[in-house]
Order: structure tokens, then sequence, then C-alpha cells
């Protein structure tokens, strides 16, 4: 800073958010930098004492410079003082080198020039970054400058940029446009974290002749200007403001003139700029308005060369500063984005263009509005006061009314009543600390607008010490749900309810309407299918629920965002809850409901979700079944009306339709173009998806089923809806798969990341007649075709009422002493000793009513009063709202898994809900019933999986009874379906696979259908791979197909269960079926292809591969005597793969080939 005394020294006081999203989301705030420098020839530690930290952000010492042509610095311990009380206020303290005497002094230059030199450079940032660290500084100021810039300036900050960055030290400059600067490159100056822009001494002593300010605000503008134009981010730029003057004529020949020494000879200089014509400098209006501009003009903050020139009291500079950052007229802000009644809003005039006048009284500052008129201003909790004075304005003629309301945060700080044209003025002074976002209202009194003039007069905001400018926000409040490409938005509309643009739209669709309003309420205007319906404690049926305030928290790649909503006359509360995978474009959405009412409330509808799409050429894609026969696809269009899909079964609630669809927004849904949403709901219990077709939108109702379900919640109580999964794809099914799948391994079952073993289940070779013998002699043969895991099934416990079928014995846990005298542990370790993990089947949730359980406790079921038992599977469900079942459940668990060597589980549940009741449930509860079951079947799952972490845990329900990710977060995989016809499984897990990874979906090898054993196991390793045979009776072919299925399996195994799915030729009426897998890397692939129709066709074209990779082609898990492939061991380009394929040599129904695609350079 040529003879200026270089320090830095620091305010901290934040500059206003630069950006926002579209939903008002602020992105991180660059506080508002005030940087002092501070000289090491004054008494640092004297100093240090009467340094006002708070108003400070960066200290910059100045200087130190190289002692020797090592580059070594000397340190002043004093120093260490100041640095200690810096960061005890947080503010960052930086060493500043070079200065006037770098640039001046001809040894000090020769010096740096060596050092800086290609030789040196390195070495000496490496020193330079050593001294930083030694004594605690936060980084380093470079005010090397004027003739000192030579060529070198520039690989030397490149070096210091290597050294600094990676040890979160910073890295800032001091430069002068005349002096140097304009030497440093663009590539240069982008390498510092901020810049002080040295904009003063454009006159001095050493130019006598030539008297006049040094530093004018123009001046200041006009270098501003210069390094901006330079590429220099504004974020970064830091205006250097004068703490110092200079003097002409023979009593001022040594230089400048600090201001403290100009105050105490000239009273009164503090108001200006000039004494005379001999001594020029900058006052406090100067400094002020210098500060001003650097926060209108979103400058990254002021520099103050020199902190020890400054005097205490109210003619401090730095008080100056303080008071320009801490105080922001309204006026100043963005008024574009302020409503308006009628004509523009108008700053520091009246709506009229004249100035500001009320009563009679004039004022120079404030905004001139007309109802209704609305002004929202972000304050980040970081406000202190707001002043103004409200009124209609003179030119309204006496005439007009308006109501003035100020809002914080969704609550009435301040309101009027009717203010008359001839009404006076009202002062108003608020404690706006804490409060993120006020709004300034104007609102028409209820006689018409005419003349409704409203002024919000000297209206402005003191800041908090270091706060970030307020933000004049967009008039209505949006809050965005983004993911990768996944938006949409909630906005609030003028009545304060949250309404929602249409997902699909245009976004111009939004209209402030009942039908667009985010989660309807019944019983207050709205006439379609409520989200949310309620009899309040006084019999009230209608709720009004207006926006209060939203919450967004950010971790990684996942958002949570909380939009809180109240009922405008009862204390109701509900909050819309997201967390957002954005990658992914995955949103999971639940909704929680509280109150503090005088008594019970009553929810008749609680719905998750309740998102509106365009409803142009949408389509829905659900699927159908029964036991046996699940995943059955229906592709149809949504026509106005309400279409339902719902469960009323509240366990197994899964068996007759699956809680997951796709709704497709281009038409006919396929796999790689068009935009889909997919919905699932993580939910076991019964379920609705109500898709409301309202003519110009679709509204899709998703969560648990209003059903004979009406929850009584006791007032503080809070209700919490099962969560909603939504993915979104622009460019159709497939990726919206891959990206469920992924966010399913990573969040969605438990070890996703885990590759499974392969395993045999004992029923298809002993079902219920078995015994300790029966069952270990299966264990060499699985051992020897590859198994790794042995599931003993149904039928190994009961005593007084063996399980020898399926009529008795459920309920009674203990090992039957005929079939395993010594318990199960020896049966587990027999396993092991083999070489096999042990795993058993339990139905926890069920009784038999021919058993000692049952005998013992006949209330503990779910049943109706008077009514005569309905049996499924001769069996009925124990009532876990009693505590007592949920503690025989947990017995049953902690026992079986308990047992030392078993390592899986198959948790089962085989009938649905017909005659719900409790005989524990109180009368009025009874409608509990349903959604209590869900939850403490929850609770169980949670509490086994806690448990129990190395247990490995299958979901069953009688096949695909139960799948849905509410239950599955406590599992690892899930068993589809007791229909294991390897051609019904083809279609069966394509379906599946919409909304689950393949290394949840357990595929087991049967005889069912007598199919050919090479395509059951070719279809079972599609997925997660196992096998229900008698493998000691195998014939010695099937025997062989089985184990060389094993060993292939194992060798691609990864790549299926870990590895991106698509899916190519689907199998619905269709001769033949492909999908293949692909790593994450691009480097592996497996295809699968089935022929399911005698038909020869082309070739077989898989997907996803890298395009610019060469790939080697295997067959694997071969068919003996069959003719191998064309390309087998060929390379080809994974271009070339993808656009003219692979010819298959099977073209027989009930034929599969496997292809195995190995990158050249794995």
């Amino acid at each position: 800073m040529s003879i200026r005394k270089l320090c830095n020294y620091l305010v901290a006081c934040l500059i206003f958010l630069v950006t926002t999203f579209v939903c008002n989301a602020q992105e991180p705030t660059q506080p508002f930098r005030v940087v002092a420098y501070v000289p090491n020839w004054i008494d640092l530690s004297e100093f240090s004492q009467t340094i006002r930290y708070e108003a400070l952000t960066h200290i910059n010492i100045a200087f130190e410079n190289p002692i020797n042509d090592e580059g070594k610095l000397s340190f002043n311990s004093k120093n260490a003082l100041l640095i200690k009380q810096a960061h005890q206020h947080n503010v960052k303290v930086l060493i500043s080198i070079g200065g006037g005497s770098a640039a001046g002094n001809a040894e000090l230059k020769a010096r740096y020039q060596k050092l800086l030199s290609s030789d040196h450079r390195k070495r000496f940032a490496e020193h330079l970054i050593r001294y930083v660290k030694e004594h605690d500084f936060d980084g380093l100021d470079v005010d090397i400058e004027g003739p000192s810039i030579t060529e070198d300036y520039g690989p030397f900050v490149e070096e210091l940029a290597k050294a600094f960055q990676p040890e979160g030290k910073q890295l800032t400059a001091a430069l002068s446009k005349g002096y140097g600067g304009a030497r440093v490159s663009d590539s240069t100056l982008s390498r510092f974290d901020f810049v002080n822009i040295m904009a003063y001494d454009a006159a001095g002593s050493w130019n006598p002749n030539a008297p006049g300010q040094h530093s004018s605000l123009e001046f200041a503008k006009s270098n501003t200007e210069y390094w901006i134009g330079r590429g220099l981010p504004k974020s970064k730029a830091v205006l250097g403001v004068p703490f110092y003057g200079y003097g002409f004529g023979e009593d001022f020949k040594n230089g400048g003139i600090g201001y403290d020494t100009i105050l105490s000879k000239y009273p009164g200089a503090e108001l200006v700029d000039e004494i005379g014509t001999t001594i020029w400098h900058n006052g406090i209006p100067t400094i002020r308005a210098k500060t001003e501009y650097a926060i209108d003009q979103q400058l990254g903050g002021i520099m103050i060369w020199s902190l020890d020139n400054d005097v205490p009291g109210d003619k401090s500079l730095l008080q100056a500063i303080i008071d320009a950052t801490r105080t922001v007229p309204v006026s100043s802000l963005d008024l574009s984005q302020v409503t308006c009644g009628w004509g523009a809003i108008k700053a520091d005039r009246g709506i009229t263009g004249n100035p500001l006048t009320i009563r009679g009284d004039v004022f120079e500052h404030g905004i001139g509005t007309h109802s209704p008129s609305k002004m929202r201003i972000k304050l980040n909790g970081k406000g202190d006061r707001f002043t103004c004075v409200a009124g209609v304005d003179d030119s309204a003629n006496g005439k007009g009314s308006v109501e003035f309301a100020i809002i914080a945060d969704g609550e009435t700080l301040w309101e009027s009543g009717t203010v008359q044209g001839d009404s006076p003025a009202s002062p108003i002074d608020l404690d706006v600390r804490g409060v993120d976002v006020l709004e300034l209202r104007v609102d028409d009194a209820g006689d018409g607008s005419g003349d409704d003039h409203g002024d919000w007069a000297e209206a402005k905001f003191t800041m908090q010490p270091n706060a970030p400018k307020p933000i004049a926000l967009p008039p209505y409040e949006t809050i965005e749900i983004k993911g990768k490409s996944l938006a949409f938005e909630f906005v609030v509309a003028d009545d304060g309810r949250l309404n929602q643009t249409m997902i699909g739209g245009s976004g111009a669709e939004f209209a402030n309407s009942p039908q667009d309003t985010a989660y309807p309420q019944g019983g207050y205007g709205y006439v379609f299918e409520p989200a949310l319906q309620v009899v309040h404690a006084d019999g009230n049926r209608s709720t009004s629920l207006k926006y209060v305030r939203t919450e967004r928290k950010s971790h990684g790649d996942i958002e949570v965002v909380r939009i809180h909503l109240r009922d405008e006359a009862l204390p109701l509360d509900v909050v819309m809850c997201f967390r957002i995978y954005r990658d992914r474009d995955l949103v999971q959405q639940w909704t929680e409901i509280t109150h503090h009412e005088d008594g019970p409330i009553v929810l008749e509808r609680m719905a998750s979700s309740s998102l509106l799409l365009s409803s142009d050429h949408i389509r829905l894609q659900h699927f159908h079944g029964d036991w046996y026969d699940e995943m059955n696809p229906i592709s149809e269009p949504l026509t106005p009306g309400t279409k339902i899909l719902d469960s009323n079964l509240g366990v197994r609630a899964h068996q007759f339709r699956t809680p997951s669809f796709v709704l497709s927004l281009d038409g006919e849904p396929n796999e790689s173009s068009g935009r889909v949403l997919t919905g699932s709901l993580a939910w076991s219990g019964n379920f609705q998806f109500a898709f409301d077709h309202q003519g110009d939108r679709v509204r899709a109702l998703c969560g648990v089923n209003p059903n004979a379900s009406a929850y009584t919640l006791l007032p503080n109580e809070t209700f919490t809806t099962p969560t909603m999964i939504w993915v979104w794809s622009e460019n159709g099914l497939g990726e919206m798969s891959r990206k469920f799948h992924a966010w399913a391994r990573e969040h969605g079952i438990r070890d996703g990341d885990e590759p499974r073993a392969t395993l045999l289940n004992n029923w298809e070779a002993t079902g219920f007649d078995f015994d300790f013998d029966r069952i270990v002699q299966l264990y060499g043969p699985a051992k020897q075709m590859g198994v790794e895991l042995f599931l003993l099934d149904d039928g190994w416990f009961g005593n007084k009422h063996p399980r020898i079928n399926d009529r008795a014995g459920l309920g009674d846990w203990e090992p039957n002493r005929k079939r395993f005298p010594k318990g199960l542990a020896p049966l587990a370790q027999a396993a092991v000793d083999c070489g096999l993990r042990f795993g058993i089947w339990i139905e926890p949730e069920m009784v038999n009513p021919k058993s000692e359980l049952y005998e013992q406790h006949p209330d503990w079921v779910i049943r109706q009063p008077n009514r005569d038992l309905q049996l499924q599977r001769s069996q009925l469900i124990l009532d876990n709202t009693r505590p007592e079942v949920r503690q025989h459940e947990w017995a049953v668990i902690n026992g079986a898994l308990g047992v030392p060597g078993v390592s899986y589980a198959k948790w089962d549940a085989n009938r649905y809900v017909t005659q719900p009741g409790s005989s524990y449930l109180s009368a009025q509860q009874q409608t509990h019933l349903w959604i209590d079951y869900t939850r403490h079947l929850y609770d169980l799952m949670k509490k086994t999986a806690e448990a129990f972490p190395e247990v490995e845990l299958m979901l069953c329900s009688g096949g695909g009874g139960r799948v849905d990710y509410g239950a599955l977060q406590y599992f690892h995989d899930f068993w589809p379906s007791d229909n294991t016809d390897a051609l019904r499984r083809v279609r069966m897990q394509w379906d599946y696979s919409y909304f689950f990874p393949s290394i949840a979906m357990c595929s087991h090898v049967t005889h069912s259908g007598n199919r050919p054993m090479h395509f059951a196991t070719s279809v079972a390793m599609s997925a997660r791979f196992g096998m229900d045979i008698d493998v000691a009776s195998l014939s010695a072919a099937d025997r062989a197909v089985c184990r060389n299925a094993i060993d292939s399996y194992k060798q691609i195994r990864e790549v299926v269960q870990l590895g991106d799915m698509y899916r190519v030729e689907p199998p619905h009426d269709a001769p033949r079926c492909v999908q293949n897998y692909v790593t994450a890397d691009l480097s592996h692939a497996v295809v699968f292809i089935f022929q399911l129709q005698d038909e020869t066709l082309g070739p077989v074209k898989p997907q996803g591969l890298d395009p610019n990779r060469t790939y080697t082609i295997t067959e694997t898990h071969c068919v003996e005597g069959r003719a191998p492939l064309v390309d087998e061991g060929k390379t080809r380009s994974g271009a070339d793969l993808m656009e003219n394929g692979i010819q298959p040599s099977a073209f027989q129904a009930m034929q599969a080939t496997i292809v195995e695609l190995k990158s050249a350079t794995m």
C-alpha cells in the first residue's frame, strides 16, 4: 500500500445473500467482510486491548518481510496476544507481506525478486505456509505492489495457492489499479479468496504541485468497476477506505496524516473531507457512503488502512462503517418484488410520485404503495429493530382506508386496524430479533381500494452486528422440492394458504384457488377428496390451514424440508415433511399432525401425500393379483373422476394389490423415454391411492386407507403418517428403476452393499416330514453343490400340538422334542460344521386354534365378539395392540434367532384380517387396530434388526403379501411369491423390478411347472439365487446343472445384485425376455436371455455399456451340447454391442442364455 501503513483489520458485518433458490431457500451467505490492517510497528499488546473485535471479520498484521535470502520471517511475540483475542471473537488474522517498502527499498525489492523466481518460489511458499501454521495465522495477505509485481508474481501466487488452500488457510491480496495491479493476470486473480482494492492515493505528498482529494467516492467506484470488469467476482472485491489523509504545502512534506491527528488539530473534520485547501481525507459521511456503496453493489466487504488511525466514540470511522452496515432503509431493497394494487411501488416517494407526506409531515425516505400490497423481507434471524411511520399518503386527499399489518414468520407482529385518509400517522418500533422473514402488508379496509395510498415512511431495519443485508423476496413465498431433474413448488397464496404448482405442467397453471391447495382439508371450501378430515374437540368438522414457516436441513446429497401449517382458528398443527435424495430424484414424503385442543380430536382422513400433476396424457400403471399370482400389470389412462386403488386386509395387505404404481405424464410409459413419477407407500397395512382427476389436473392422494380407520388423537399427541416414496425420471421407466434400486440398496434395505449367499430351503424336499437326521442328510449334497446357506422351513416346533401339518402348533415355538430332542442348536452346529450357514422359519404373528397358546389365551387374537371364528390356513392373527402379545412375539423371535449358529431367518405371515376387532382396545379405539397393528409390527421388526444385526432376514407373507419399504428397511430381501414356476417368475420379477432391486428379490429353483432345470436355474440367477428342491434326489444331469449354475452365479453375483439393471425386452405377451446388469464402473455386464416361446429372433441389444470400451463376450452357465454363441470369445465395442447386439443360439421355449461382457481393461 505504498507510503501507507499496511495492516489488515476486520469488521464482521454479513452482506446479504447473493442468490436465493426459487423456493426461497438461501444459499450460503458470504459475510460482508470488514478487513482492518494493523501495523506491527506499534505496541500491539496494548493496541489489541482497544480493538472492537465484534465489528471486524479479518485483521491483517502488516508487515512481516523476509529477513534473509532464504525467505525466513521473524515473529513479533506481541502478535500472539492479538491473534488469541481475535480468535476468541471469531475474527480471522492474516499476516501481510510486502507493502510499500517492498517496492521502494532496494534491498528488500531485490530479495523479493529472488524469492519469487522459478528457483525459489516453491520453497518460499512452503516456508510461508509453515510460518502461518506455526503461529496460528488464518492465512496470508500478499501486498506485493508497484515495481515488485513482475512476471514472477503469477507463478508465485500459484505456488501459494497449492500450499495454502489444501490446509484451509486463506490467501488474499492488496492491489492498486495504478500501482502494478494492471500487471496481475485474470487467472492469478482467481486464486485469491478475496482482493483488497486500494482505492486511495490518487494524490499525495509525492506530487506537491497537484493537491486534491486522494480517495473520493467516485474514485472508489471507478477502481471497483475496473476490477469487476476484469472478472473479479463482486463477492471477492473488498473496497479499501483510508483512515488517513494528505496535506499539501510546506507543513506537510512528511507524507500521510492519520485521521486521529487531523481530528486533534481540526475540530469538526469528521464531517468533511477537506480542511481549507491543504488537507484532504475521508470524513464520516464519505466513509459511510462508500460502505453503503459496497453493500448496495454486493461487494465482498470494506478494507481499512489502517485501524490505529481511528478514534473512539461517535467520531469513529469504524463506527460509521458499523452504522452503515447495520441500518438498512427499506427503500434500498429490490422493490420490483413488491406487489402493488395500482401503479408502481415508489422508493422515497408516494405512489403518485410526490414526496412522502402524511398529515402534512414530509418524509425523506420510505416506500409508497397502494393496496393490496405485500412486501416480504428476508432477515435471516439477524434483524434487531424495525422502525417506520405508517399512514395514508396525503395524495389521497383525505380519502381511502387501509389496514397495515406486519407479519413475522407467519405470526402477526403488529396491525393497525382501519386507517382512514385523515387518520394520524402510526409510529412503529418493533423488536425483530430472531425473525427470519418479515412481511409488510397494506390491505383494503373493506370499502374498495380506491385512493388506498399506503405509506411506509422512514421504514428501516437496524441489523445485528455481522448480519447479512436484508433481501426483498418474491411476494409469494415459494418452497421448492428439487432433485436432480425433479422440481415442483409450493406457493404461499394471498390468503396464507399453501398451494402447489402441478408436476409436469408448464408452471403457468398455478392459480390462487382452493383446487391448488397443497394439502386439502375437508369442511372449508374444498369439495373434492380431502387429504385431511378432522373432527375437532368441539365437534367442528372444518379445518383451515395457513402457512407458518419452512425448515430446511441438508446433509450431503440429502435435504429434509419441513413445511409448517396451522389452523387459523384452532390449535392444530400440520407439518408436511420431505426427505429429498437429490442425485436419485427420490423424495420421501410424510405428514405430522399435532393438536393442543381442549379434548381429543378424530382424524378421519390423514394422507401422507397429496401431489398435483398435470392431467395431459397422464396414464396409471398399477399391479393386481392374488396368492400365487402376484404383480399383474395394468396400464390405463386416468379420466375425470376418482380412481381408487386400496387394500382392506390389514395384515398380508398386499395380496390383491401392491402399494406401488407408476404415473406416466407422456402417454404409455416405456423404458427409455417419457416422464414418469413412481409412487410407493412404505406401509404394510391398509392403504389407499385416490387419483382424483379434476379436469386439468390430477391429485394423487396416498396414505393409509381411511376406511374404518378413524384415529383419536389426544391433546399434544402427534400422528405421523406412513412415508410415501416418489421417484422421478425424464427418461422412462428404466432410469426411474435404476434410481430407485440405487436408493434401495443404500437406504431401503439392510446391508444393500453386501452380496447375498446362495440358499437351500428344505420345504420341497421334506414338507412337514423331517427330523434331525433327515435335515442333516441334506447338508452334504447342498455343500457339494456350492450352497452357502441352509434354511429350515415350517414344521420344527410344537409338542402338545406338534407342527406336522398347517392345522396345529403355531404359537408354540418350542422345538419339537421328538424331532429335535436336544433343540435346534445341534442342528445349526451341524450345518456350520459342514461349512453352511443356518437359517430358520418363523411366523410370530400367527396362532393355530389347536395350540397351547390359544388354549391359554383365546382373547389374544384379532376377532369380533359374538361371531364365529373365520380361519385361513387354519390360523388366526395375534392382536399385537395387547402388550402381552408383543412380549410373546418378541420372546418367540429372541428364542429362535438366539439359537447359536442361526444367521438367517424367514419371517412369514400367512393370512389377512377378516374380522377386525380387539378385546384389548376400548370400543372407541376399535378403529385404531388397522394402524396400531402395523406400528407395533414395525417396532418388533426394528427391535429384531437391532438385537440381531448379524442375522439376515427374509420378508415373506404367503408370497408377496407384504412387499413394501416400510417393512423392508428391517430386512435384507423378500419372497415375491409362492409361485416359483420359472416361466411365471420371469414376468413377475420383471414387474417387481420397477420398484425393487434384484438383491432384495429371492428367486428359487423348484420343480414347479416342470421347467427344464437349466431354464429354472437361469431365472433364479437373475435375482437372489436360492433352491427349494431335494438336492439328494436330483438326477445326475440336474445335479450337474445346479452345480454349474451356482458356480457361475458366484462369478456374476456382484454384477446381478449390485449392478444397474436394464430391462431390454419385456416378457408380457412376447416370445423372449431380455434384461442385463452393469457394474457402476461399466467394466462388467451380464445379459439374461429367456426364450419364452418357440421362435427364431434377431440379436439381443444390451444397454448401459460404455460405448468406448471393448468387451469380451463369454456365455456362462452353458448348456452341454448346445451350439456356442457366434461371438463367443470375441471382443467388441460397447457402442457396437448396444447398436447391433449379440445373436443367441437358443430359440426354443424354456431355453435361457446368460452372457458375460467383460471389459478388456478389467
